[in-house]
């Protein structure tokens, strides 16, 4: 699979996320109540992302993000 093709591909199955009803959810459970950076969407599609680019291990996602200012 091309790269682009991926990218664009990971846009348009995040477009579908509702951040609004996935807010909603994370204010009912308190799932946010002390995150200061990495909140529950933000979480989401770093893990939707590993799982699209086959990431081994959290090491290979963590290397990724720090490295890569798309994540930033």
């Amino acid at each position: 699979m091309d790269r682009d093709t991926l990218l664009s591909s990971f846009s348009k199955w995040g477009a579908h996320l509702n951040a609004i009803l996935i807010s909603e959810w994370t204010v009912e459970t308190g799932e946010d109540k002390y995150v200061k950076k990495l909140h529950s969407l933000a979480f989401l599609l770093i893990f939707i992302d590993a799982q699209l680019n086959q990431r081994k291990a959290l090491r290979d996602i963590v290397t990724e993000v720090e490295s890569n200012e798309a994540f930033q």
